[in-house]
């Protein structure tokens, strides 16, 4: 029942979810339904009010969804007040909202979020002749298939660029990547003293990924999206399944690379 549970969940989020945020037909035949399911969720909340204010503006999917059984359910307590006006002053006994309101707390919890993309920070990697990362991701990160850097060999990466996924579990994208970093490491082990990444392949493998995240909810749906950078490129999301990437890098083509002996 355990594994019957589990695949449902997978192809929901790989047949149903993934196309209503990456494909721009699925979009169109999608995500009016998602949309309807969400709404039907936020039907748990009693007040009118607080279900206005919890209702998205932007496209489902645009920032990251949710799955919770119990997210409203709280929201909906008689304990629990929801405020979403911003905060114009920490005093001695609460905060202070812009509209003048205080709210007396015994905790606060500083959730500010994290730097999305900064990939590998705060380690300093250099490659081939001196040059840094940062310095090869200035205008935004990128790597094959999320793991190599033309002109830094024997360097791969876990969770690098575009391996996020917006429907889905990152687990089965790290076991993906740890596969192909196994063969990897079995090329290093067998007389390859190291093996760096063609240009050529690097820059196919970006341009048909932003070319597939351009028409993406993360682009498109509206919202101010933690996915993308201050250049609106898409440096997180994976632009396709989980089953595609798994196929992607099940075999590793050592023509994709130089490698010296």
């Amino acid at each position: 029942m355990q594994r019957l549970s589990r695949l449902a969940l997978f192809l929901w989020f790989e047949l149903v979810l993934n196309p209503a945020l990456v494909s721009p037909r699925g979009r169109r035949l999608l995500s009016a339904p998602v949309r309807a399911l969400c709404n039907l969720a936020l039907q748990s909340v009693r007040d009118p009010s607080l279900r206005e204010r919890l209702t998205p503006r932007y496209e489902p999917g645009c920032k990251r969804i949710l799955t919770s059984s119990d997210y409203y359910a709280t929201l909906d307590r008689p304990n629990v007040r929801v405020v979403d006006r911003p905060i114009a002053e920490v005093t001695r006994h609460g905060v202070r909202t812009a509209d003048g309101d205080h709210y007396t707390v015994d905790t606060i919890i500083w959730a500010t979020g994290f730097r999305s993309q900064d990939f590998v920070a705060p380690m300093r990697v250099t490659g081939l002749h001196g040059i840094e990362l940062s310095t090869a991701w200035k205008d935004g990160a990128r790597a094959y298939l999320g793991l190599a850097v033309p002109g830094f060999p024997n360097f791969l990466l876990m969770y690098g660029p575009n391996t996020n996924v917006g429907s889905g579990s990152i687990v089965h994208m790290l076991e993906s990547q740890t596969a192909y970093i196994v063969q990897a490491a079995r090329l290093l082990a067998g007389g390859v003293n190291n093996m760096d990444l063609r240009q050529d392949v690097h820059d196919r493998f970006d341009v048909a990924a932003q070319h597939r995240l351009a028409t993406s909810v993360w682009n498109q749906g509206g919202c101010d999206s933690w996915y993308l950078n201050a250049d609106h490129r898409n440096t997180n999301n994976w632009p396709g399944y989980m089953t595609g990437y798994r196929l992607r890098t099940r075999r590793l083509d050592p023509s994709d690379y130089h490698l010296h002996p």
